[in-house]
Order: C-alpha cells, then sequence, then structure tokens
C-alpha cells in the first residue's frame, strides 16, 4: 500500500534522468547570473528616477550605492547594487570551470566583484563622486581585467573536435571581440570619470558585455558544442594533454 509519504516522494522527484535535470538546472543558473547582470543598470536606473532621483546625479552605477531620493530615507537601490553584486561574484566561485586556470581566474573574479560591492566609491559629504583613486575602483578594473582573460585564454576550451572549423572560427573571433571590449570599456570609464553622464553608459556597457558573453557561452555550451546539453546525454570529457576531448 503506497504511503503519503511515497506519493510526496514520488510527486517531488518523479522518475526521470537526473543527469538531464542537472544539466537544466546549470544551464539556468548561468542564464540567470547574466540575466542579473544586464538588468542591474536599468532596475537601478528605473528605480532612481521613480524615487526622485535627478539623472545627472546617477554619474555611475556605483553612485548608487549613495544615492538617495530626495528624503534621504531609502535604501532600497543600495540593496539592489550590493546584493545583486556579491550574487554575482558568489556565483563565479562556486562555478566550476572547464579547465584549472578558468578556475581560479572566475573564482579570483568573483572575489573581486565581492570587494567592489562591499567597498564603496568615495564620496563627499554634498553628495559627489570624488574622483579619486580607491579600492573600489581597483576592483572594477581588476574584476573586468580577469573576465577578459578567462574569455580570451579559456573560452576556446569547449569547442571540442567534431565542430566545423568555420564555425570553430566564427565561435573564437567571437570571444575576441568580447574579451577586447572587456578591457577597453574599464579604460574608457577610468579616462572619462569626470565627464558625467558618459561614465554610466561606458559602465553598463561593461556589464552588458560580460551578461551577453555569458548568454553567448551558454548558448555554445548547450548547443554548439554540447558539453551542456539540455535534451540529449552529455558528452563524456576528460582532459588529455591540456585540452577538452570526447571519449
Amino acid at each position: 500500500m503506497t504511503t503519503l509519504e511515497d506519493r510526496l516522494r514520488n510527486f517531488s522527484f518523479p522518475d526521470g534522468e537526473l543527469d538531464s535535470d542537472v544539466r537544466r538546472t546549470y544551464v539556468a543558473l548561468r542564464l540567470w547570473l547574466g540575466g542579473i547582470g544586464f538588468f542591474l543598470p536599468i532596475i537601478l536606473v528605473s528605480l532612481g528616477l521613480s524615487f526622485g532621483i535627478s539623472w545627472p546625479r546617477m554619474t555611475s552605477i556605483s553612485a548608487f550605492y549613495w544615492l538617495r531620493e530626495p528624503t534621504g530615507d531609502n535604501l532600497l537601490l543600495r540593496d539592489w547594487f550590493v546584493g545583486s553584486l556579491c550574487a554575482v561574484g558568489i556565483a563565479l566561485i562556486i562555478y566550476k570551470g572547464y579547465g584549472r586556470l578558468e578556475n581560479l581566474l572566475l573564482n579570483a573574479a568573483g572575489g573581486a566583484l565581492i570587494v567592489v560591492a562591499l567597498e564603496p566609491m568615495p564620496w563627499t559629504t554634498t553628495g559627489n563622486d570624488t574622483g579619486t583613486f580607491s579600492v573600489h575602483g581597483a576592483a572594477a578594473v581588476i574584476f573586468f581585467m580577469l573576465i577578459a582573460a578567462t574569455i580570451w585564454f579559456c573560452a576556446g576550451d569547449t569547442l571540442l573536435e567534431g565542430i566545423d572549423d568555420r564555425v570553430r572560427l566564427r565561435w573564437l573571433r567571437t570571444y575576441r571581440v568580447f574579451a577586447i571590449a572587456m578591457v577597453v570599456a574599464p579604460l574608457i570609464a577610468f579616462a572619462i570619470s569626470r565627464q558625467g553622464q558618459w561614465r554610466i553608459w561606458v559602465e553598463a556597457f561593461g556589464i552588458w558585455i560580460f551578461s551577453t558573453y555569458w548568454f553567448a557561452k551558454t548558448y555554445e555550451l548547450s548547443k554548439v558544442s554540447e558539453v551542456e546539453p539540455t535534451d540529449k546525454p552529455d558528452p563524456k570529457l576528460k582532459r588529455v594533454g591540456g585540452e577538452l576531448r570526447i571519449g
């Protein structure tokens, strides 16, 4: 006789391929990680405007740690800023790359992003960015450089044998563009750090580059290289001579 416990267990854990469920969860987590970054600038700016914060005061994404509505009582913007960056940082640390180098770079990038979240940018008593060097700014640049290195050195690892050479070359070129853009964005932001609204656009662009790369890599893993397919058995991978191989 089937007990209530058995029925609940069958309902919660139906028969099926666990590997497929795990891979779908893995892909979903990757998409959410990219989604948090993509929507962060949009949410911060939208909330700031709805709280009555003037657009000229939004000089950078990091400024939302300090920005308040005119009454000065709302901390929601800081919560979104710190919470989102910490979530992405922790996810990057937990995430396991497809090689030792990728793992180390992503762990370091996640740690740098958490520093960005918890060590705010310098801010004057009058409510302005001081524009001086800070741990916050240095950690932000380090994060972008580490992600750029991850893309440049590791993104092509999963483009395994069996993929058409033209397809592989196209993806490798795409990853090179992402890596270069990840380096250029923070450098431009630093160069125009005193130019008001241009800085927030450049910072948002850098964040969107990261998110777009993360989406593209997720697509490649699940559809192109099929290292993490969502609807079929995954290839049995092993590392030989520093390269991933099927078999």
